[in-house]
């Protein structure tokens, strides 16, 4: 075993295993999303990690912690590599009546006179333009994230050195798999593992094999039984058991701010600004909430119609102030940026190019879009900017420090949407080309960073993690559309074969015609983002004053998610700190982390299990047409 710090885990052996999860693991992936509309990634990462770590061990040639991080990390990466089945649901979305009227260019979509998508098959002229689009404005994200990576973990995980509560939990499971050093924590982690195990057993296998649940996924609805006292109020609690072991490592602040901003928009936010609200300046304000609606629904319609800018307002304020009330950390950061050493033995790479990277692929992917849709207002490609190479920058900073303090990231929802609406209400540009160019928007970099402190604690270089992703996404792009492609000869997307694509593309495609029309006006409200960012200075200095603790960046998350994550969170803190009381500080501290990366393997080998015979007994009958 070699634990040394810098050495590389890109070996043969770990290419080799990650070779296995792609060409034997995808397919299960691949189906469980067309399936369920969810991701297997959790569960491929810790089912390849410990197929790798048992065959290094009977081979008498245990894998190194490098080797053992990069087959867990890209474990998980692959399963958002698979981009043709986006090419299918665009030219579903082509041929449907939500396309009725909409200027859908060929560049997106193949026309709907190639018949296409009644044939079912890539091999076409026609596909050949969003293919192409698709594999550039792919490159370019990749190369925007990677680079921003680097620059976050710079100015975070060096100069600030935020704890990142929840990276230690997939450096434990890596450690505790590959090396097994400390018997006593191999053996609680092992514990947790058929712990988790036999709840997905009892959760999971049935919903995904016999098709009945024994309790409801993704979490317990409880929102009827408020109705009658306070309509238009959800609540619920998540059923996800990893994300009540994740209340175990949180600190209690950030958990009980996630609560309390959960309950502040979907519980009193929601009841105070419905039909029957108390309060008459309020009262309608959530217009689509209906009596009978669902936890789901009232997430789903009351951050449309309420919540975005607020979110954003607080993600702004969560991002920037820290950074003003310490601007010395951020100088630092820029400054140790700009002493990037180069050469060999050095994790990073020079200032300038990581900027060139992100500034050229952002700044590409505008060209791109201009190119694509020519006659654009100067006006409308400065917005384009400002998102793309602007708020990509900014967001990805405020997205690494909430996974430093949080422990994980949220994204705002419906930004650019709101952008472009703001624009178009302002200016009465209207071109239904714009909804579907190829603009990079993204705050990925953030869960590379992420993935690179986890690396840290695993001694692997993030030069490495860079490495080993660039060589095996091309090779997931390939062999996922192989996969699909299989897929979509077996049968239709959408069907009932495949009831993810039957429950969430008409979905995805209803949001998409709504904004396309135009029927979403006014989703962005700058005085709202004004006025919650208030909100957030006003908590940033009450937390400085009290030194009480009130991290903003977990307000703007507790709003972002749907609430029962938010109560699971609360629970699983409750548990933590009755097992703490019980057990000792001492030792709850040294081995929870464990406990949680237990769990969360037993979870995963379950689904990818599940997934498996399900795959099998669909195949039983399913025959090509």
């Amino acid at each position: 075993m070699n634990s040394a710090k810098g050495v590389s885990g890109l070996t043969w052996r770990s290419f080799l295993v990650i070779l296995y999860g792609i060409v034997v693991l995808l397919p299960a992936a691949i189906w469980y999303q067309l399936y369920s509309g969810g991701s297997l990634s959790s569960g491929i990462q810790y089912t390849l990690l410990l197929f790798a770590v048992e065959l290094g061990f009977l081979a008498g040639h245990p894998l190194s912690r490098q080797e053992a991080f990069l087959i867990w990390m890209m474990g998980h990466q692959i399963c958002f590599e698979v981009i043709s089945i986006q090419w299918i649901y665009a030219t579903w979305f082509r041929t449907s009546p939500y396309a009725y009227g909409l200027n859908i260019p060929d560049w997106w979509a193949p026309s709907p006179e190639t018949n296409l998508f009644i044939y079912r098959t890539f091999f076409s002229p026609g596909f050949i333009p969003p293919i192409l689009i698709s594999l550039i404005g792919g490159l370019l994200w990749k190369l925007a994230d990677m680079s921003m990576a680097f620059i976050a973990k710079s100015m975070f995980i060096e100069v600030e050195d935020l704890p990142f509560p929840t990276a230690q939990v997939g450096a434990d499971a890596i450690l505790t798999l590959s090396e097994r050093t400390d018997p006593r924590r191999t053996r609680i982690f092992t514990l947790s593992a058929a712990l988790g195990f036999v709840y997905g057993l009892l959760v999971y296998l049935p919903a995904l094999v016999m098709g009945y649940t024994t309790i409801p996924i993704p979490w317990v609805d409880l929102t009827s039984r408020i109705e009658p006292f306070l309509p238009g109020a959800s609540f619920g609690v998540a059923t996800d058991i990893i994300s009540i072991a994740t209340g175990f490592i949180l600190p209690v602040s950030v958990v009980l701010t996630l609560f309390a901003s959960g309950m502040a928009f979907y519980f009193f936010g929601c009841f105070l600004t419905s039909s029957e609200s108390p309060l008459p300046a309020l009262r309608g304000l959530f217009s689509y909430w209906s009596p009978g609606s669902s936890l789901s629904t009232i997430y789903q319609h009351s951050l449309f119609e309420l919540w975005v800018s607020p979110i954003i307002g607080l993600a702004i304020a969560a991002g920037i102030l820290p950074i003003l009330r310490n601007p010395q950390i951020f100088i630092n950061s820029l400054k140790s940026l700009l002493r990037i050493r180069v050469g060999k033995g050095v994790d990073n790479y020079p200032l300038w190019f990581l900027l060139a990277l992100f500034f050229g692929s952002t700044v590409g992917s505008v060209a791109l879009f201009a190119y694509l849709i020519p006659g654009l207002p100067v006006t409308f490609l400065l917005l384009l900017l400002a998102l793309s190479s602007g708020w990509s920058f900014i967001y990805t900073l405020v997205g690494t420090r909430s996974y430093g303090i949080v422990g994980f990231k949220q994204d705002v929802p419906y930004l650019k949407e709101g952008a472009f609406l703001a624009y178009m209400g302002a200016t009465g540009f209207n071109d239904t080309r714009i909804w579907f160019g190829p603009l990079i928007i993204t705050t990925f970099g953030a869960d590379f960073c992420y993935f690179m402190k986890i690396g840290q604690l695993c001694n692997t270089p993030s030069k490495t993690m860079y490495k080993t992703y660039f060589l095996v996404f091309p090779i997931v792009w390939l062999v996922g559309f192989i996969y699909v492609s299989a897929f979509w000869n077996i049968a239709p997307m959408p069907s009932n074969v495949y009831p993810g694509t039957n429950i969430y593309w008409p979905i995805q495609a209803r949001w998409l015609r709504l904004f396309a029309s135009g029927g979403a006006a006014g989703l962005l409200n700058p005085l709202l983002v004004a006025g919650f960012f208030v909100i957030g200075l006003i908590v940033f200095a009450v937390s400085e004053v009290t030194r009480l603790s009130i991290p903003v960046i977990a307000l703007s998350a507790g709003a972002a998610q749907p609430l029962p994550y938010s109560v699971s969170l609360l629970i699983g803190m409750i548990i933590g700190k009755l097992v703490e009381k019980r057990i000792g500080r001492d030792f709850w501290s040294r081995y929870r982390n464990s406990i949680v990366a237990g769990i969360s393997l037993g979870v995963g080998l379950i689904i990818t299990i599940s997934v498996a015979i399900g795959l099998i007994l669909k195949n039983m009958w399913i025959l090509p047409y």
